[in-house]
């Protein structure tokens, strides 16, 4: 690939990169938003079996490993948005290496928080395809920048 010429794919990805960092994002607010916005919910008035179902997802909110993994989506919308820029600058330490970095951090995220999330919560087969689906970008990153995209970088 000459200087100045950046494949149509390297463009489409860094797009792609934006679209994942801004719900990478909308999941930190929610996450941190989740839990405050439960404390100020009336629950005096619900259904014996709603109030359960609410208090039992204020306690999962609750816990400090889910806490974290919304913490970590705004570190990874951060190597997202990083990384989309150097896809578009053909930079190999912003785009490539950071673009690795975010996929290695995601695939951990993923199976980290596959393990933290608790079972109970009724949607075993939901949890199992949300790890699919997880994984799905981070892993085609991690294939397309060492393989594709390798030689795509000469900044």
């Amino acid at each position: 690939m000459t200087p100045g010429t950046r494949p149509g794919g390297l463009t489409a990805f860094a797009i792609i990169n934006f679209v994942w960092a801004a719900m990478s994002l909308l999941g930190a607010l929610s996450a941190v938003a989740m839990p405050l916005v439960f404390e100020h919910v009336p629950t005096e008035k619900m259904p014996e079996k709603d109030r359960q179902e609410f208090e039992k997802a204020q306690q999962i909110l609750a816990q400090p490993g889910v806490q974290f993994l919304g913490a970590m989506d705004f570190v990874t919308a951060a190597l997202l948005v990083i990384s989309g820029v150097g896809y578009l600058k053909q930079k190999r330490i912003m785009g490539r290496l950071i673009g690795n970095l975010y996929a290695l951090l995601a695939v951990t995220l993923a199976v980290v928080g596959f393990q933290i999330l608790d079972i109970e919560m009724g949607f075993a087969l939901a949890k199992e395809l949300g790890f699919i689906i997880e994984l799905v970008y981070p892993v085609l990153t991690l294939i397309l920048l060492n393989t594709s995209f390798r030689d795509d970088f000469p900044n």
